[in-house]
This record gives structure tokens, sequence and C-alpha cells, in this order.
């Protein structure tokens, strides 16, 4: 301790600066190799220009990733499952306790055997049962009075519409300041003649009766006095009555009966319109008057309807013609004001319980029944063959027993779909020809079978040759082919879907 310079013999004794230091393995220790000639566990990670040459062991740089089995690792490191699960809320994730030691916002409707202690919080069991005030919570979220009501149609219910937007059956008859029609008068158009008597009958041919004279004409309807003056024509789609009075004179003929008939773009509408027949000639009974009302019928923009005189006469005496009194006779057209489908420019319809609406259930098998249906009664159909709109029909023109005419044709084809009986009044022509009868147009099916239909033919006063398609078949009897002067046949027809035949059942001609 003495020494003059403690560096300087450390010089002196060939010292150098490792002298100073101490063996060990922290900072600035000298490392010494343990006793099995080893580095002791050092950190090398600044080590240079090492190559591992010991496959046996994990080299440092490769951070465990030269594991032989990471699994075993884990186990023989005393790892569980979860070592390799990550924190968090979502799937699969470890739940950590927050920095409150409380769970995080998780779901916990699986944990069972919870209690909530908590009386200032709502149980998610209770589903709101325990909520201090519903109608508060209500008045908080912001809900109205309507939010406890239920859809529906029965008192109190909220009215929900439909699945078409419309507003399902309810009544409404406490409904004010609904749009609603005018009473104005409704457009008419009523014409009349001061044409000359003209005849009609079975020597002259029926008569389509000209009007050459407007006594009213609204907007909505159209006419002519010079050109096609039999046609009363509407502009407009819509509802229309159609109203007439023809006064006929007969002079000569007994018990004669003027037909009508009302046609609409030349079709007729339905079968004839009458009344009783002159009974007496050149007597004080010599007039006929009709006064005829049609029923309401749907028009189309530019459809026109005309009136045609006919006469069906006895079998007793030689008939020649009638003559219609022009000047005595008219004709007049209301327009109702709707549309074709619709409720009428009237507006809406109202609250009638006895109507029959639209869904609803059992409300025509509560209406009081009729035993004894008359040819008069009028039924509401769907028009299949219109879009199914709503159109009525008579009992009296159902399929089952429907009639139509024509004056003459050279081939008559019958709608067994529309008529089971069809007469031609008044052949004019030389040959005709009675073709297979259809039914809308389509061939007859099997499901046709048994239907009947009637032929009535009646001649202009020359026989005329009759001849018929193959689908008519005799069964016991002949059938005609050709008319007797002015003498009515009647041709019965049964079909047959076996044979897919127009049987012929019966013959019968006046005598």
């Amino acid at each position: 301790s003495d020494l003059n310079s403690v560096p300087t013999a450390r010089t002196n004794l060939g010292l150098g600066t490792a002298a100073l230091l101490d063996v060990g393995t922290s900072a600035t220790n000298i490392v010494q190799l343990d006793a099995l000639a080893k580095l002791p566990a050092v950190d090398g990670s600044q080590l240079t220009n090492i190559s591992a040459t010991d496959n046996t062991k994990l080299a440092i740089l490769n951070n465990l990733s030269d594991l032989n089995n990471v699994a075993t690792a884990r186990t023989n490191l005393g790892l569980g499952t979860a070592a390799v699960l990550d924190t968090g809320t979502g799937a699969n994730n470890i739940v950590q306790l927050d920095g409150t030691s409380k769970l995080p916002a998780v779901d916990g409707s699986q944990l069972t055997n919870v209690t909530g202690t908590d009386n200032t919080k709502l149980a998610i069991l209770n589903n709101l049962s325990d909520l201090n005030s519903a109608p508060t919570a209500r008045t908080n979220l912001g809900l109205g009075t309507a939010a406890v009501l239920d859809v529906g149609t029965s008192a109190n219910n909220i009215v929900q519409l439909d699945g078409t937007g419309k507003l399902p059956a309810v009544d409404g008859s406490q409904l004010t300041n609904l749009p609603g029609g005018t009473s104005s008068a409704l457009p008419i158009m009523v014409l009349k003649s001061n044409a000359a008597d003209a005849s009609f009958g079975p020597t002259v041919g029926s008569l389509i009766v000209p009007w050459n004279l407007e006594t009213y004409k609204d907007t909505g309807f159209s006419h002519s006095n010079t050109t096609n003056t039999s046609r009363a024509i509407v502009d407009n789609d819509g509802t229309y009555l159609i109203q007439g009075r023809l006064r006929v004179f007969n002079s000569v003929n007994q018990r004669a009966q003027p037909i009508v008939n009302i046609l609409k773009n030349g079709v007729l509408l339905q079968g004839a319109l009458d009344s009783s027949y002159i009974r007496n000639a050149s007597g004080a009974s010599d007039y006929w008057t009709l006064n005829f009302t049609y029923e309401p019928i749907k028009l189309l923009a530019n459809d026109y309807i005309e009136v045609e005189l006919d006469l069906d006469i006895g079998s007793t005496s030689t008939f020649n013609s009638s003559v219609l009194k022009a000047a005595e006779s008219s004709l007049s057209i209301i327009n109702l004001q709707g549309t074709k489908g619709d409720t009428g420019a009237q507006g809406p319809g109202g609250t009638d319980s006895n109507a029959v609406h639209v869904n609803v259930a059992n409300e025509i098998a509560q209406i009081t029944a009729k035993s004894s249906p008359h040819d008069d009664d009028v039924l509401i159909i769907e028009d299949s063959q219109d879009s199914n709109n709503k159109k009525s029909i008579t009992v009296g023109d159902l399929p089952n027993y429907r009639a139509s005419s024509a004056l003459t044709a050279t081939t008559l084809t019958i709608d067994v779909g529309l008529y089971t009986q069809f007469s031609l009044r008044n052949i004019s022509d030389a040959t005709v020809t009675i073709d297979a009868p259809n039914d809308g147009g389509s061939a007859l099916t099997p499901n046709h079978d048994a239907q009947k239909l009637t032929i009535r033919l009646r001649d202009n006063g020359t026989s005329r040759a009759l001849v018929w398609n193959a689908i008519f078949r005799s069964i016991g009897v002949t059938i005609p082919t050709s008319t007797t002067a002015l003498k009515t046949i009647y041709v019965g027809c049964i079909y047959n879907g076996a044979a897919a035949k127009w049987d012929v059942v019966a013959v019968a001609e006046e005598s």
C-alpha cells in the first residue's frame, strides 16, 4: 500500500487492465469458464461470425422456431390450452378482467346459477317486466299512444293497409268529407223519326229502325240524321241504360207477333223483346206498342246501338208484313256515368251491410234464398273473358237455355259456350252450311258430353238447301237437307263425347 505508484507497479508486474476486474456474469465482469470448460450463461447476442454447429441445440436467433415439437415443449413447460389463446371479447378469446377488476361487456346468456343482486339494473331474463314504470319508459322512447294498440279490424284496433295497399273491410259510416259525385243530370240522347212508315216481316225481311230526329243529344253521344241513321253511338266507356217505344200497325194479319232485337255493333245482345201479339186486323186493337227498358250494360267508346224489328206469326193465316209507325216511336240512351270495371262517377260504394264485399267470407250464404228462380232474376258474375270484370246476367241467359238468332247465313257456326238454341229466322241464301259448333272458338272436348243444342230454321218463302257438317250424326231420324217454304224446322242434338259427334235425335217441322 506504500507503493509510490500502483498503476506503475502493475505495469512493472506485466498486468493488463483485466487485473482490475472480477470474474462473473454481471456487467463488466470477466467471463470465466465453468468446471466443464464451458462458457457460463451470458448474453451472447452481440457475438458475430459464430456458426451453430450443434444441431442438438436451439439457436438463440431462432426464438424457439427450431423446436422439434412445439406442443410437447408447451407441455414440458407446464402450459395449458389457454396458453395459445388471445385475450379479448371475440369468439374463442380468453376473458380478461378490465382495469376495475370487472368482466368486460360479453354475452352472458349461457351462464347458470347466476343471481342478480343489483336491484338498480334490469334483469335480462325479465324482458323489461321489472321496469319501474312502463308508461314512463314508453315516453322516454318517444312512443305515442298507438304503441300499445294492436292492428286489426276490431274495436280499438289500428287499421293496417292490406298487401295491395288498400284499406281492409271496415265500417266507414262515420267518415266525413269524402269526395263524392254531384247530383247533376245524367247525359242522355233521345232519337225519333219523321220518316215514312216502314214495313217489315217475312216477305220484306226485318227492319233496322232509322232515326232522323235528335230530340236530345248531350255531350258524350254521336248520331247522324243522314248517314247510318239507325246507329246511336256512345263516345266514352261507361254504363248505359237503353229505353224505347215502338208503335206497330197491322192492317191485314191476325195474331201477328212483332219481335224487337237490340243490337250492339250489329250483333244481337240477347233474345227478342216482345209483348202481346196483335190479335185482330183492321180494328181497334190492330196497333201494337212496346215500351221497353233494357238492363244496364257496359259499352266502350264508339260502340253503337240499333233496334231491329221482325215479325213472328201464327200458323193459321197468310202473313205478309207489318208497319212501323216511325213518328210514334223513339229510342233513348242514358249514360249512367260508370266506366268499365269501376264503381261509377258518383263515388265509391256506400256502407250497405247487404252488399257483397271483396274477400269477405260467408256473405252470400246468409242472403235470403229464392227457392224458385225466374228467368228475369239477375246474378252477379266475374267475366272470365273480360279480365274478370264484374257483370250482371239474367237466369234466363245462362248457358243451360240461352238463345240467339240471325236472319240468314251461308255458314252457321254456333258457339255452344254461349247458346243452347240458335235460329235462322228468314233464310235468303240458296244454301246454308251448318258447320261444326265450337265453344268460344275452340273445338268441343269430352267435358261437354251430353250438352244439348236446338237449331231452328225458317226460310223467307223459298225452299233453301241445308248442308250439315259430318259431326252431325242421325240417330233414328232423318236430318233435313232443305227447308219447306215458310215452315219452321226444329233439329234437336245431343253431344256424344265418346263418339265426338252431335247426335241428331229429334227433327220436327211445322205442319
